[in-house]
């Protein structure tokens, strides 16, 4: 399920709750019915940062070797290319002192040349980025 559906179906649920408060004329039914839906609303709720987690950790980008256009980085800066489209190409750069940027370059007819795929989760936060992973 992609996170747009996921966002969606939090949302009615919520709305649905809202509607569904209590009113004069209630019986033990319903307000049970309206409790168990808070109840779901409520883990929903505390699931959100799991399912971006799963999206988050999961992700590969291709490492390239160099920014498209003129741009200039310190020696040892590793370069990922995170969003490709026909104007312009996003990079995230790290740099040895581990200070971390989105760059965005015109596209200009950039060749890309890819060096490898990595998993950016493991090489961000991980002590041992090579044995992250199996």
């Amino acid at each position: 399920m992609s996170a747009d559906n996921s966002l969606v179906r939090r949302r009615c649920t919520g709305i649905l709750l809202c509607v569904l408060r209590p009113r004069a004329e209630t019986t033990i039914a319903s307000k049970s019915l309206v409790g168990v839906l808070a109840f779901l609303v409520s883990v929903e709720c505390l699931l959100l940062p799991v399912n971006y987690g799963v999206l988050i950790s999961t992700q590969q980008l291709p490492r390239v070797t160099e920014l498209g256009g003129d741009g200039r980085l310190p020696e040892g800066s590793r370069i990922w290319l995170v969003w490709e489209s026909k104007d312009a190409l996003t990079y995230f750069v790290r740099d040895p002192s581990d200070q971390r940027m989105l760059i965005t370059v015109p596209r200009k007819d950039t060749s890309i040349r890819i060096v490898a795929y990595d998993d950016v989760f493991c090489e961000l936060f991980a002590a041992n980025p090579a044995g992250c992973r199996p």
